[in-house]
């Protein structure tokens, strides 16, 4: 049986991974000619593939996502209607991503980029043009509530927020969520929020989701956060609230083009915290990753259900 790594995260765990299970032929397809070559008789991928690799697969079963995010998928239509099934890691990333999120707020807010601005000029003293706010008792409105939705909800939670959510499934509330409404709610959750987080998985559907009328239906100097996947957010939307002030700030860890190019406008922008899509790095991360990993080798090779199947059709 041969599995392709064409993915690099955490090779010190992967390596312990191999170690427990030595009847896999595990080869490396982190480069196209690799990838193209080991392709054709691979019954495993770790990792993404594409329409060429479909192509030549001929023993391809199973392909496992190291990312949450699986939305690569709606563009290879040969694995939509194949019987290859996709897994991804939904869940291992939450809690690195939710004290991104939060680590995010909490520096609009307290307005640490421009106290650090004061501290590389040695300049002692709050900065005039900034007045931090407080976030206790204030609202946070999640736009999804999967795994990393949930997890920021209960950080949020114990910051004593309030925290309400929109979601396309019918979810009950959690207990740290007061109440969370189908998509159709999304104008009510939009202006009665302080802050509102997008976590929801970027498809056809959700391209352009919040655009210059939704933000216009959010509570003035309010903020915004992205941290699924980029093309969810308008970002001339974005740019051009954050100049009016319609927002207060902003936070992006995702981009519409990655890497976000050097002459991109969004730059510009003011009271914006940009990070280079990060937030669910981190070594506890590379530890859940490559334990999913694990997992569903084990229930693979026993022929068992295979935990966090995707459907291939709606990209999560």
């Amino acid at each position: 049986m041969k599995l392709i790594v064409a993915n690099g995260w955490d090779p010190e765990g992967l390596e312990d991974v191999k170690k427990s299970f030595p009847s896999i032929e595990w080869v490396d397809g982190k480069t196209p000619e690799a990838m193209n070559e080991h392709i054709v008789d691979a019954e495993i991928v770790y990792g993404h593939v594409n329409s060429e690799h479909m192509s030549r697969a001929k023993n391809l079963k199973w392909v496992h996502s190291h990312s949450a995010g699986v939305d690569w998928v709606l563009r290879v239509p040969e694995l939509i209607e194949s019987d290859v099934v996709v897994t991804n890691t939904t869940g291992g990333h939450a809690d690195t991503i939710s004290e991104h999120t939060i680590g995010m707020l909490i520096s609009l807010t307290r307005g640490f980029p421009h106290l650090a601005r004061a501290q590389s000029e040695k300049r002692w003293g709050q900065p005039l043009e900034f007045t931090p706010i407080g976030l206790s008792g204030r609202t946070m409105g999640i736009i999804g509530l999967g795994n990393i939705g949930s997890a920021i909800a209960r950080v949020a939670s114990a910051m004593q927020m309030k925290v309400n959510a929109v979601d396309a499934r019918k979810l009950e509330n959690p207990q740290y969520v007061q109440e969370c409404r189908g998509l159709d709610q999304l104008p009510k959750l939009l202006s009665e929020s302080d802050v509102i987080v997008v976590t929801v998985p970027f498809t056809p559907e959700t391209k352009d989701m919040i655009g210059s009328d939704e933000i216009a239906q959010m509570k003035d100097n309010s903020y915004l956060i992205g941290i699924s996947r980029g093309g969810i957010i308008n970002q001339e939307a974005l740019k051009s609230a954050l100049e009016s002030g319609k927002l207060a700030g902003a936070a992006v860890d995702v981009t519409a083009v990655e890497p976000l190019p050097s002459d991109d406008p969004l730059w510009d922008a003011p009271n914006l915290i940009i990070t280079p899509h990060c937030c669910g790095t981190s070594e506890q991360t590379f530890r859940e990753v490559t334990e999913y990993l694990r997992t569903n080798l084990n229930k693979y090779l026993a022929g068992e259900q295979l935990v966090n199947v995707i459907d291939k059709r709606l990209g999560y």
